[in-house]
């Protein structure tokens, strides 16, 4: 709760307001958690989505420690505070609690307010009101950073500057006691400070500077800054300013209306705004909440008084300091918004009113850049009821956000001791494919068909993240695919993915392609269905074929595509092998017929054998060498004799003799060749009889099958 006159915040609580506005119909809030206490009670900050997809926070109450130094309060709610983890779905972790050390002495601090940032190490930093600033691990280890010498006065919550240190405010503190009211053990009228992640505390800057009780410069900064694009902080104080009493705090704190400053890292700082210089502070006054910067640079924010009628502002100003009031709530719409603004992806800026509403317990509202403001939810106290934080906008495009009271759990005042809550706006990253199926043509068993390929689109306004791109489904491996999409998408960007068929049966084949992604309509699938394909063996007709030599004769063989409804993948052929000697096996052209099939008639011709045969030398195949080798030795032997005699004038009945005894040398061998190669009596006349197997093929798209028919010829 803001530390602006708590006397008057606390009689706020039981206000209703009379309206009645009505909050859109088209939008979607879900109650994540309610606290009962023990795990946490009386959240006042918002949330932070932390790199594992968690949202982290703080309740100031609640937990297991209720030392002394953690009173009941006025809301009843025990406990010293908490940090918490819960999921997007809503289960709660609680990480610490808070004042763990027991007795009265909270050394680790007591009842944190604001909220936590994650740092580049992957550690949460926060503060505490008790003055401490800690951080703490995912998983719950928290080290305090700043000793007892060190502590802050009501510190607001802390940002990581880009050089790495963090900054932040203090309500009180400082030097300077011009600002009226002097909380116990916290003197001064407010500081701005930098811490370093080792727990070196720098103040930087004292508000309310000036002698008197004229703080020109601002005083009592209840808000966190923000680093602008310049490299420059900004923030707001709720009071302080140049004198002025048109706006009024119940218990006079500090003359002034609130300041908006600029200050540089080193602690420079330079006044932009003061508020309420316009009659009845039309302008609003006594902002509570810090800036934020928008797409066009520009910072805008919230008064949580003042406005034309008197319910609080939406504001915009520019960085050398013009103002511009885009909207004052009226209560119907709203009212005493204490929180901060966030800008969407759709470019609009969303908050929270702590009061106001259709129901008087608080509001969700959209404003554009412009000023057009709609009531997106009105709370109605069994859902939550008094938001005092900013909302986040989660990577599923949601706001998530929190509320001080209500939910209905726990022994806390006013209807419960809290809310944790989303709001679906339809900014979620939402993914279109298309075609949302994917149908192959039939394809050859075995054979990879050609790629479809579908588009996937990132519709949304924030990036996709991509989990897995998997085939699930029936018949996985008939389908493959390979993709561009990587494991992120831009928002407004495509991505493709390319996907075969392989068929590794006849008929039908189906599965999915799955994508597991972040977005809102996930997880996103792709039908897909092909058919693998194939023919019969060539049926023959007849089956078996009988013919005298030197007569033709036909069959048909007839192929069939299967399944029976499909057809063929390409033109089919036919072949005929295992004809005889002196004989063909010639198919005709492929037919299709009206059935589908296709049928070739196959013509058989043979050769007549001749009425007288004849004997031809065929060299012998089968001759053993060595036998041809010795009587050719032998001839040659004969012959050399023969000639050796007649050299010697042997008498001419002995060279007759060596003559006839090379001679029937001579034809003992071309008797025993004649009768190794002899062909068997006239092979080569015409086609031999006997049985013979044909084997007719059929050939198509890169499939083949074959059939047999038996032929005899006489």
């Amino acid at each position: 709760m803001s530390k602006i006159n708590w006397g008057m915040r606390a009689c706020g609580v039981f206000l209703l307001w009379a309206v009645t506005a009505v909050a859109l119909p088209a939008q979607t809030l879900t109650t994540l958690h309610s606290f009962a206490g023990a795990e946490g009670s009386v959240p006042y900050a918002g949330l932070t989505q932390g790199a594992d997809g968690k949202f982290y926070g703080t309740t100031r109450f609640g937990g297991t420690n209720n030392n002394f130094n953690c009173p009941l309060d006025l809301y009843n709610a025990l406990g010293c505070g908490t940090v918490f983890s819960i999921t997007p779905s809503g289960p709660l972790t609680t990480l610490y609690n808070f004042c763990s050390q027991g007795g009265e002495n909270c050394t680790d601090g007591a009842l944190p307010t604001a909220a936590l940032v994650q740092a580049a190490d992957g550690n949460f930093y926060g503060t505490t009101g008790y003055g401490t600033v800690f951080n703490v691990t995912p998983s719950g280890m928290l080290t305090t950073l700043n000793g007892a010498s060190d502590l802050l006065p009501l510190p607001s919550g802390i940002i990581q500057g880009t050089d790495g240190n963090f900054y932040g405010t203090t309500y009180f503190g400082g030097p300077n006691n011009n600002c009226f009211f002097v909380q116990p053990n916290s003197d001064g009228c407010g500081t701005v400070f930098s811490i370093t992640q080792s727990g070196a505390l720098t103040t930087l800057y004292n508000f309310c500077s000036q002698s008197g009780k004229n703080c020109t410069d601002g005083a009592l900064p209840d808000a966190a800054l923000v680093q602008g694009t310049d490299g420059n902080f900004y923030g707001t104080t709720q009071q302080g300013g140049p004198a002025n009493d048109s706006c009024v705090f119940s218990l006079e704190l500090a003359t002034g209306c609130g300041t908006i400053f600029k200050i540089t890292p080193s602690g420079t700082l330079t006044a932009l705004y003061n508020f309420c210089p316009l009659s009845g502070c039309a302008d609003g006054y006594g902002p509570a909440a810090g800036l934020v910067q928008g797409t066009d640079g520009n910072f805008y924010g919230t008064t949580f008084f003042g406005g034309a009628n008197g319910d609080g502002t939406v504001f915009k100003i520019t960085p050398s300091g013009t103002l511009m009031t885009l909207h004052s709530f009226d209560g119907t719409d709203g009212g005493l918004p204490e929180a901060g603004l966030v800008q969407g992806t759709d470019g609009n800026l969303y908050g929270t009113t702590f009061e106001g509403g259709a129901n008087g317990y608080g509001a969700v509202f959209k404003i554009t850049l412009s000023g057009t403001l709609t009531t997106l939810h009105s709370f109605d106290e069994t859902d939550g009821s008094y938001p005092m934080a900013a909302l986040v906008q989660g990577t599923d495009g949601s706001f998530y956000g929190t509320t001080e009271l209500g939910g209905g759990n726990g022994t806390c005042f006013f209807g419960g001791c809290g809310t944790v809550f989303s709001l679906s706006v339809g900014l979620g990253t939402q993914v279109t494919v298309s075609p949302p199926s994917v149908s192959f043509a039939p394809q050859p068993i075995g054979a990879t068909s050609a790629a479809q390929t579908v588009m996937l689109t990132n519709s949304g306004k924030l990036s996709l993240t991509i989990t897995s791109i998997a085939i699930t489904g029936t018949n996985v491996g008939d389908f493959s695919q390979t993709n561009t999409c990587g494991t992120s998408v831009a928002a407004g960007a495509s991505c493709t993915l390319s996907i075969t068929f392989t068929p590794s049966a006849t008929g039908t084949s189906s599965a999915s392609v799955t994508l597991t992604d972040s977005a809102a309509n996930g997880p996103q699938t792709i039908a897909l269905a092909g058919t693998g394909m194939d023919f019969s063996a060539p049926a023959n007709s007849p089956g078996s074929l009988t013919l005298p030599a030197g007569q033709s004769g036909t069959f048909t063989a007839t192929v069939t595509p299967i399944p029976s409804n499909t057809t063929f993948s390409g033109p089919v052929t036919f072949t005929c092998t295992g004809a005889p000697q002196a004989s063909t096996c010639t198919p005709g052209s492929a037919v299709t017929n009206a059935d589908g099939s296709v049928t070739s008639t196959v013509t058989v011709t043979t050769t007549a054998r001749s009425a007288v045969p004849f004997v031809r030398f065929t060299p012998p195949a089968t001759a053993p060498v060595g036998l041809l080798l010795l009587l050719t030795l032998g001839m040659l032997l004969a012959l050399g004799t023969f000639l050796v005699a007649r050299r010697l004038h042997f008498s001419w009945l002995d060279g007759r003799r060596f003559a006839t005894v090379a001679l029937v040398l001579v034809l003992l061998s071309c008797g025993v060749l004649a009768a190794c190669g002899s062909s068997g009596g006239g092979a080569s006349n015409g086609t031999p009889a006997g049985t013979y197997t044909l084997t007719v093929t059929a050939s198509s798209g890169g499939l083949s099958h074959s059939s047999t028919l038996q032929l005899t010829v006489q």
